[in-house]
């Protein structure tokens, strides 16, 4: 027997026995039970969001952010760095729209 047929019988092995022994390895929509205790208190989270030219991608970013099902307290901190556009009118629009979570710094911060 040649080198390239003994292989291709191990090849050919391993594949039939992961099928039909293994069963189903190759799924990926198995889920593992969620067994947990709720918190009693949930911390509260900030996200600060950092954008300077982003009024066309603002509003999908941050609508994902806002519509965040966590049941703490959660703000978002928009740091808007002199945008030329409307990136932080944006913003502010959406966050007013939706639930007023979203605080815009529209102006430069200066590091100490």
């Amino acid at each position: 027997m040649s080198i390239i047929l003994i292989f291709a019988l191990l090849s050919l092995t391993i594949w039939l026995f992961l099928i039909f022994a293994w069963g189903n390895f190759w799924k990926a929509d198995q889920y593992l039970k969620l067994d947990f205790n709720p918190l009693d208190n949930y911390p509260a989270v900030c996200a600060i969001v950092p954008a300077r030219n982003e009024a066309d991608v603002i509003e999908v970013s941050l609508r994902s952010l806002l519509t965040q099902d966590y049941p703490g307290q959660f703000s978002i901190i928009l740091v808007d760095d002199q945008s030329s556009d409307r990136t932080g009118e944006i913003a502010q629009n959406l966050a007013q729209s939706l639930n007023n979570r979203t605080y815009a710094l529209t102006k430069r911060l200066k590091c100490a």
